[in-house]
């Protein structure tokens, strides 16, 4: 493969109004087509001055491309077969010009961002590359495009430090094949996206549109060729966390197919996320305490998404791995943060737990082995957070807790291997995943 070249590729342009290239001159009308990159929409429609211009385009696809006159109008998305308006921008279209308007955001949140498709071709050998991220979810991302066994570490980046709702200009890269991967920024060790096999052709120009997924850390991506294809890159990761909750400090080990979350660690413990290929669809999940085999699980895996195995139950001969949906996406609301319960104490197994902030229940009735649903609320610097159940009455309380916008908490309560000094069987977990 030839060494890739960089002319300019730069982070930090927003993605709003207009991402520019070369334009036509002034004759004629413009084309334009719609590309779905909004996981929170399997099917979009594309109105244009209330005239339906494109329908039933999927997620991950475009549709052809349309006549528009030259003007501004209001451009409007959506839900296929819908005439209810999920945005409405004002657009202008100029004459011989062709468009791409992409969507993107997800379920209640969508936005739109109009790509100007006239950049002048690349010189022969070479591709035109530029990123848009519109996974705001996963925050600011480098991009690699390396040779398949390169090693990140003393790899450059084709793209740097491109935050969530931003756009990098374009750069020039050699044409070929490559392995893609997105990292967090600064960070090699943490890929958020690895694809082999991406070619790019010669001349071509290429917008890499950053997509997120379910699980709101890993990403997909789109790779869109101007006036050309659209090619989907999706991950084939979940990312697993383990939290062994066993009474008397009992000894957990588990796995999900052929990963291994822990050989071996005490209760109670809470086990950072590890990635696990689920391309093949149902994994099984393995788990043992104290050396004692429990029962194994199927997992239905969807690709990008975050869970947490909870191993839990009164004796080894009694536990079982339950697998409960976590949901890392950040608020909607740039003033929220998300919070949720989870009943990990086998010692109050036959009590349900509430969970107060400053005073006001936001989660009620919490049954053992099991977890709330994300709670928003208004960011606090001091807040007063407690957990209590009906029979044992307050189990903890925190104060001045600073509870951040954007913050997405864990709750966990889980028993001590021992009873402390107060007598308690209590201990918690609370963490903020996005800090």
């Amino acid at each position: 493969m030839k060494k890739r070249t960089l002319l300019g590729l730069m982070a930090g342009l927003p993605v709003s109004g207009v991402l520019t290239a070369c334009g036509g001159d002034n004759s004629g009308s413009a084309k334009v087509r719609l590309v779905n990159a909004s996981p929170g929409y399997s099917a979009l429609d594309l109105y244009i001055d209330d005239n339906l211009k494109v329908s039933n385009v999927a997620y991950g696809a475009a549709s052809g491309y349309v006549s528009v006159d030259k003007g501004t109008f209001d451009t409007a998305l959506s839900v296929n077969g819908s005439t209810t308006q999920l945005v409405t921008t004002s657009r202008t279209y100029d004459t011989d010009t062709t468009y791409s308007i992409v969507a993107y955001g997800w379920n209640g949140s969508l936005k739109s961002v109009i790509v100007s498709e006239d950049q002048d071709d690349a010189d022969s050998g070479s591709m035109y590359f530029r990123v848009l991220n519109t996974s705001t979810d996963a925050g600011t991302v480098d991009v690699y495009l390396t040779a398949e066994d390169d090693d990140l570490e003393a790899a450059t980046a084709v793209a740097s430090s491109v935050g969530g709702g931003k756009s990098t200009s374009f750069g020039t890269v050699d044409s070929g094949t490559y392995r893609l991967r997105i990292t967090a920024e600064g960070d090699t060790s943490t890929v958020l996206l690895d694809v082999s096999d991406v070619t790019v052709s010669s001349k071509g120009v290429y917008t890499l549109i950053v997509t997120p997924t379910i699980g709101g850390v890993l990403v997909n991506a789109l790779l869109m060729q101007q006036k050309g294809d659209v090619t989907a890159l999706n991950t084939t990761m979940a990312r697993v966390r383990l939290v062994c909750a066993m009474p008397s400090g009992a000894r957990v080990a588990a796995s999900v197919g052929d990963t291994t979350l822990t050989s071996g660690n005490a209760s109670p413990a809470v086990i950072g996320y590890t990635q696990v290929d689920v391309s093949a669809g149902t994994l099984t999940i393995q788990a043992s305490v104290n050396g004692v085999a429990t029962p194994s699980t199927t997992w239905a895996a969807t690709a990008g998404s975050d869970v947490t195995v909870l191993v839990s139950g009164a004796s080894a001969a009694d536990a079982t791995p339950v697998v409960i949906t976590d949901d890392n996406r950040l608020p909607t609301s740039s003033t929220k943060y998300k919070m949720r319960l989870m009943h990990a104490s086998q010692a109050l197994a036959s009590d349900s737990l509430t969970l107060t902030v400053d005073l006001t229940d936001i989660v009620s009735n919490q049954a053992y082995r099991s977890a709330s649903s994300y709670i928003s609320r208004s960011y606090n610097s001091s807040s007063t957070v407690t957990v209590s159940s009906l029979n044992a009455g307050q189990i903890f309380s925190l104060t001045e807790q600073s509870l951040v916008a954007q913050g997405v908490y864990d709750v966990i309560i889980l028993d001590k291997s021992v009873a402390g000094s107060d007598g308690m069987l209590q201990t918690y977990y609370l963490s903020n995943i996005r800090a």
